[in-house]
């Protein structure tokens, strides 16, 4: 071949037409009929040419296919769109020869290499952390999509004089590869600024992304929602959400399918609704987007799962844009912005909407409706809405819903917590629409509203197995008779609304408004959680009942005993402040691994673990000194002032945070338990605050900490008067056990009592 180093960006003639459906002759009439194909741009040793693929795929991307559609294809399907959907077919049969780390943390800690080596290599330059981002997930994208390319690249790699060369060709042939996929994308200009050091870290860059492919890819994705300023709308959906939305309409035994998303965000509802499909499924992926940035974010992720996908620079009214190219999909599924009027709000554009025109003060029913009208017959769609829409009194809005009820194109209504989405606490609710039927049909209404658990950074997330709940429920919608309320988890509801139901409660789309008496499927978990609340409460009187025989023994003594001493604390403890924030970094913590005691987890003198994230094991080889041991004392070191903790067997082995500090008593007539009540006491919490460091935040250093002097009876003392005061302690947690346990058995029996899913018994006369 005339150039070797772009090979792989070139294909023959027969390989083309073998993609696209024509024979090879055809392409020879192309050549010669149209000044503007591309001619062949190298030959072999044999004599045979090769055409540039990119360069081809832009003009066949232009020429419709006149007949003999295949499956999945549709009036307006290019020549380009099939070879780009042959070649994503080919991508997902090399994709299963691919072997990721399949343990989540160790997967989390290789991607975290490779993004520290880069992070090094670009040191005092521009490049920003969402740049290495991209960087990673485009020379993992090279990897999987055009392994020949990355060969050739690896073998240079390992030679100390063409290492040098080597990221500058890596940028040439990522930009030749995003090309043949449709991407807009040019790394040549991040990657030629990285300067490895020493020219061997090279080496090491390939090794660690020999073992990446499309999992690492999705891990990135995350990792650029979490590091990208993006604005509410462009956040990406929550993992469970995209779950639930993408269960809620993909027919994984479909032998092809047409998906698009007409705001895609970071492409994750396509990726993931691509995902669930068979293998020898043949996919076709349209998205639009207004943020360039996002939309190659989105090529790339899709190209690594072998998802053909053709995604355009959109606006905030895809409607109103051409998209001429999406003809009908078997599968809608957006995020679209919440509550927004695009900037095309201009009376003067005529739209044909399906059911009416949207109000003028947001786009929520223009959304909708487009969405409908991109559906085959058959098609379905999923479409986030804020929580009101479905109730909204606009005059407008409320005759688009009887239009839609009335026609059969609503299918489910799916309440969600709020504080699900980053960016904002609205509630949200899926709309679960279908090809308009003609006639009204019953519509499901799911109520899991109460259904999300606290995350991190003050947001909730939705359960698993509400998921899956939720899910099995809408597969069997069909099958399930109009009625009662059904319990599908204890804070999770579901009921099937006839025409006439939803008709008499004037169109309103919200489950709060078919709340009706169920069935009796879920009364044992009904009762076994008040059953439950009940045990608690026996629990917690004998556990008070024993710790105040004990309190019962405090007496008053008249003077202070001699055998007592006054020791400073350096004296008698070692004493260990957390590690630094560089060691544990937000990037290097996982879901599995060594709990990180953080300051929110210290309550009640004890240590909480109801939310945390860890360290792997590799990441603990230099934090040997901050694992904690049965009987350390834990106070905080930076941060609001909280009770200290002592650390039982539950939590030892744990991380100590970077905002703590760690007493562990070196001294054998010093009970750890009595450290911790001398350093509960109100003044001693008031000494530390005083000592402060920090002139806005209260911060102590370990060594101010050392010198606070404290009282020291004798062993068997200590052991009396640690044991007195842990009672209280007791007391304390039983109490808070009893109060939470009675809480959740409150909110669940409540709603089966009032649904009439139990009852109370009725009482002999006489009785309380």
């Amino acid at each position: 071949m005339n150039d070797p180093m772009f090979a792989t960006s070139l294909i023959s003639r027969s390989e083309l037409a073998e993609l696209a459906g024509v024979n090879s002759a055809t392409f020879k009439i192309w050549e010669n009929r149209h000044t503007d194909f591309p001619g062949p741009v190298a030959t072999d040793d044999r004599g045979r040419q090769y055409y540039d693929l990119a360069r081809t795929l832009e003009w066949l991307d232009r020429r419709r296919i006149p007949s003999g559609l295949r499956d999945g294809e549709h009036e307006g399907f290019t020549y380009g769109m099939r070879v780009r959907r042959e070649l994503a077919a080919q991508q997902r049969r090399r994709l299963a020869e691919i072997e990721e780390p399949d343990d989540s943390p160790k997967l989390a800690t290789v991607v975290r290499d490779l993004l520290e080596l880069l992070r090094k290599w670009g040191r005092g330059r521009s490049s920003s952390n969402t740049d290495r981002i991209t960087a990673a997930m485009c020379m993992i994208f090279l990897r999987v999509c055009d392994p020949e390319s990355w060969e050739e690249l690896k073998r240079l790699a390992q030679t100390p004089s063409t290492q040098p060369q080597v990221l500058t060709r890596l940028g040439r042939h990522l930009d030749a590869a995003v090309r043949r996929y449709g991407i807009a994308v040019n790394m040549s200009p991040i990657l030629g600024s990285l300067r490895p050091q020493p020219s061997a870290e090279v080496k090491r860059l390939f090794e660690i992304i020999q073992v990446l492919g499309p999992r690492a890819v999705a891990y990135l994705v995350q990792r650029y929602d979490a590091e990208a300023e993006l604005g509410s709308t462009e956040y990406f959906t929550p993992p469970a959400v995209v779950d639930l939305m993408v269960g809620a309409v993909v027919d994984p035994t479909a032998d092809s399918a047409v998906l698009y998303d007409p705001h895609i965000r970071g492409g994750e509802l396509l990726r993931s609704a691509a995902g669930r499909y068979q293998p020898g499924c043949l996919i076709t992926a349209h998205g639009n987007g207004p943020n360039p940035d996002l939309l190659r974010l989105a090529g790339l992720s899709l190209a690594t799962v072998g998802t053909a996908a053709t995604l355009r620079p959109g606006t905030s009214a895809p409607w109103i844009t051409d998209d001429s190219a999406v003809h009908l999909a078997d599968v809608v599924i957006t995020n679209p912005p919440f509550n927004l009027k695009s900037e095309y709000g201009d009376d003067n554009i005529s739209v044909a909407w399906p059911f009416g025109d949207p109000p003028p003060h947001n786009d929520n029913y223009a959304w909708l409706q487009h969405a409908i009208s991109k559906l085959r017959p058959t098609g379905r769609a999923a479409v986030l809405m804020p929580a009101r829409a479905g109730l909204s009194s606009n005059r407008s809005e409320r005759e688009i819903r009887q239009r839609m009820v009335e026609a059969g194109a609503v299918q489910a209504i799916i309440a969600l917590p709020d504080r699900l989405f980053r960016g904002t606490d609205l509630a949200g609710t899926i709309w679960v629409l279908q090809h308009p039927k003609g006639s009204a049909t019953a519509v499901t209404f799911i109520d899991a509203r109460l259904a999300g658990v606290a995350a991190s950074g003050g947001r909730n997330r939705l359960p698993q197995d509400v998921v899956a709940a939720v899910i099995e429920q809408l597969d069997a919608a069909d099958a399930l008779p109009p009625g009662p309320t059904r319990m599908l988890t204890p804070n999770c509801h579901a009921i099937v609304v006839t025409p006439r139901g939803i008709r008499a409660a004037e169109y309103a789309l919200d489950p709060s408004s078919y709340r009706q008496s169920s069935e009796r499927q879920h009364q044992g978990e009904l009762l076994r959680m008040a059953k439950e609340a009940r045990t608690v409460a026996h629990t917690s009187a004998d556990v008070v009942a024993r710790a105040t025989k004990r309190i019962e023994r405090i007496e008053l003594r008249p003077w202070l005993p001699s055998e007592w001493q006054v020791r400073r604390l350096e004296d008698v403890c070692d004493i260990q402040p957390g590690p630094s924030p560089s060691h544990v970094r937000k990037e290097h913590r996982t879901a599995e691994g060594i709990p990180i005691i953080l300051n929110k987890h210290l309550r009640d003198r004890r240590i909480v673990l109801d939310e945390f994230e860890c360290l792997g094991q590799d990441q603990m080889r230099q934090l040997e000194q901050f694992i904690l041991h049965v009987g350390d004392i834990v106070v905080v070191r930076t941060g609001a002032v909280g009770d200290p903790v002592i650390v039982t067997q539950e939590h030892a082995g744990s991380l100590l945070g970077p905002n703590l500090i760690r007493l562990r008593v070196r001294e054998t007539d010093l009970d750890p338990h009595y450290l911790l009540s001398f350093l509960s006491r109100p003044g001693i919490l008031q000494w530390m605050q005083g000592r402060s460091s920090g002139s806005v935040v209260y911060s102590i250093t370990a060594k101010a900490l050392g010198k606070l002097e404290m009282t020291i009876p004798p062993i068997a003392e200590q052991q009396a008067t640690g044991s007195a005061l842990s009672a209280y302690d007791e007391q304390i947690a039983a109490y808070h056990d009893a109060l939470e346990a009675a809480k959740k058995a409150r909110a669940a029996v409540a709603e089966g009592l009032i649904a009439g899913e139990i009852g109370v018994r009725e009482q002999p006369r006489g009785s309380v």
